[in-house]
């Protein structure tokens, strides 16, 4: 019963019920309608016995004052009674209307066991009326005649009596068993409505809530115990439904943490195409782990860019250690084998072989190659990096102590600064490289090309403050000289004016190159104050809200954070020591500035400290991450 129970559905078992329920309601309504039909029946019989009872009555009546004619009584109306007595008793045998108060009753034929009953009231009757019909009111009767007609009168009445209590009990019996009948019904709805309130607060409402209350848990994110799927109907699936759910929420949970724990490969499928948190939590997964890899990328580079900018600032001062560490960390960082860093030569016709490194080895080569010609004058020319995957025959081998093979991959990066170049590196390796670590490639080379830049640039300034020195020197000894003879010979002072004159002009000139130099150029003294500064430095202090003025303490240019730190570059200055760093300022506007320094200290003739020379040259244009 309970393996039936468990495979019919829900809708079926209301089904059921309901139609249980409906034949319980159509009994009682067939038992209530039965009921007031056998009412009316029964009214409609016991008013026409009593109908029969007055008519008897009547006909006694008639009968007795006929007889004894005591009134004028004509026999015309014990005719008309019994007529209506006739009509009544056919209306027992056979059932019709009678009216009652203008009203019509309807009475069915007397059937069963009641029908002997009602022959022999009905043979009586007509022994009684047949005597009675015998009457005359113009005759007189013995008294044996009248005690005939009264025992026959009896005998109808006895009759009468038998048959309405024979109808009274039969009435009495069938009101009991409706009334029976009806508790039974009664009974029997309420429990079926008893039954069904608990079949369906069993099957149904309980079965419901407990189904609520673990979705509400399930909603607020926590695990539940797994529901019995031993039954088919509705909760059935429901219960299938609800496990299924706390069973793919586990397996979310357990993924999302997978993924929180950094685990991107961790084994996770959609239910179905349709499935909407699946996909969105695979997609989720799939980005995240592009985001991962991109920052591992990026951190990469911007690792591997400050440990070049650290380079290019240790070893500035000697090109060639800096071309060997240069090539030899980009070997290192794009898993090549082998590279070299070629600089262009001063006449710009060659390009020299400074550095060269292969399987983990420096190699010490002495090569020279036409810049106008080959690959790499090829990429110095065109300013741009050239990848080949396809490495012409002749071109090069990667050789090591095991023997030599062709590189699979060739990278060419140009040393360009402001459409100058300055040489080419060059990079091959036995595997392709990945287009990240060739992006990466050409930014270093763009700081290198910078770095040769500055390089270059203070090689200039060197060679025009040695100069500027050699001329100033020069200048003192002129004077002096020209004081001892003027000392010695009157000279006109026409030919003073016109020699001092044209080293006003000298010094105008050296002046002028200064003051136009693509660069800060600032003189302070040993009390750090400004003595001199040309309109680029000018320029570029009045860009970040500052004005320079001659006399002002250095101090008020700098930020305050750094202050120390100048401290210490004119102390280590002082001591003899030539000053190279990047700096990182914030523009008034919010935005950084990247700055290339260098301090010089300026000694007289006797060797009597005079200040600082300070040269300062922006490399915003650069990419900042990597300073």
């Amino acid at each position: 019963m309970k393996v039936i129970n468990n495979n019919v559905s829900i809708q079926k078992k209301i089904l059921i019920f309901f139609i249980l329920m409906l034949c319980i309601i159509l009994m009682g309504a067939l038992v209530f309608w039965y009921n007031n039909k056998k009412a009316d029946q029964q009214f409609a019989m016991a008013m026409l016995l009593k109908e029969c009872y007055l008519v008897v009555d009547n006909v006694s009546l008639y009968t007795n004052e006929l007889i004894e004619q005591e009134k004028n009584i004509s026999f015309s109306f014990l005719r008309g009674e019994l007529d209506k007595l006739d009509d009544y008793f056919f209306i027992l045998k056979d059932g019709g209307h009678f009216a009652l108060n203008d009203k019509f009753l309807h009475i069915e034929s007397v059937s069963g066991s009641h029908r002997d009953e009602l022959h022999k009231l009905l043979n009586r009757w007509d022994t009684y009326k047949s005597l009675l019909l015998t009457l005359s009111d113009k005759q007189t009767y013995s008294i044996s005649t009248k005690l005939l007609i009264d025992e026959k009168q009896k005998l109808i009445i006895e009759e009468l009596d038998i048959f309405s209590n024979l109808l009274l009990n039969d009435v009495e019996e069938e009101e009991n068993i409706s009334s029976y009948i009806l508790l039974i019904v009664v009974f029997s709805a309420f429990t079926g409505l008893f039954l069904g309130y608990h079949f369906i607060l069993n099957t149904a409402i309980k079965p419901l809530k407990r189904i609520t209350r673990t979705t509400r848990t399930l909603a607020l994110g926590q695990n539940v115990e797994a529901f019995p799927e031993d039954k088919r109907d509705e909760i059935g699936q429901l219960y299938k439904s609800v496990n299924l759910l706390n069973k793919n929420l586990t397996k979310v949970s357990n993924f999302a943490n997978d993924i929180g724990n950094g685990n991107f490969e961790a084994d996770f499928e959609a239910r179905s195409k349709n499935d909407l948190l699946g996909h969105a939590l695979l997609d989720m997964r799939n980005n995240l782990k592009k985001v991962v890899h991109e920052d591992q990328k990026r951190n990469w580079a911007n690792k591997n860019l400050a440990d070049f900018a650290e380079l290019l600032r240790i070893h500035s001062e000697n090109l060639e250690e800096l071309s060997y560490k240069i090539v030899a960390r980009l070997v290192y960082c794009l898993q090549a084998n082998q590279g070299g860093f070629f600089l262009l030569s001063e006449d710009g016709d060659k390009l020299e072989l400074k550095g060269s490194y292969a399987y983990n080895k420096r190699k010490y080569i002495e090569k020279v190659i036409d810049s106008n010609h080959g690959l790499t004058g090829q990429c110095l020319q065109e300013g741009k990096p050239i990848y080949l995957k396809e490495i012409p025959q002749d071109y090069m081998e990667i050789t090591s102590g095991l023997g030599g093979a062709r590189p699979s991959s060739l990278l060419l990066l140009p040393l360009i600064e402001n459409d100058n170049g300055y040489g080419v590196i060059e990079i091959s390796s036995i595997e392709e490289m990945d287009d990240y670590k060739i992006k990466f490639a050409e930014m270093v080379a763009e700081d290198i090309a910078s770095s040769l830049s500055v390089l270059k640039a203070n090689e200039k300034t060197k060679e025009l403050l040695t100069e500027s020195q050699l001329k100033n020197e020069k200048r003192k000894s002129n004077e002096l000289q020209m004081s001892k003879k003027l000392a010695e010979l009157e000279v006109s002072e026409e030919q003073w004016k016109q020699k001092e004159t044209e080293l006003v002009k000298k010094e105008s000139k050296l002046a002028s190159i200064i003051e136009d130099a693509p660069y800060c150029l600032l003189i302070i003294t040993p009390s750090k104050k400004v003595e001199y500064f040309n309109g680029y430095l000018s320029a570029f202090f009045k860009q970040k809200g500052i004005f320079v003025e001659k006399d002002i303490s250095v101090l008020q240019l700098l930020p305050t954070n750094e202050i120390k730190l100048w401290d210490k570059y004119f102390e280590q200055s002082r001591k003899g020591e030539v000053i190279t760093d990047i700096l990182n300022w914030k523009h008034i506007q919010g935005f950084d500035i990247y700055l290339q320094i260098m301090i010089n200290k300026i000694m007289t003739e006797e060797g009597n400290f005079e200040g600082w020379v300070i040269r300062i040259n922006e490399i915003s244009y650069l990419h900042p991450v990597r300073w």
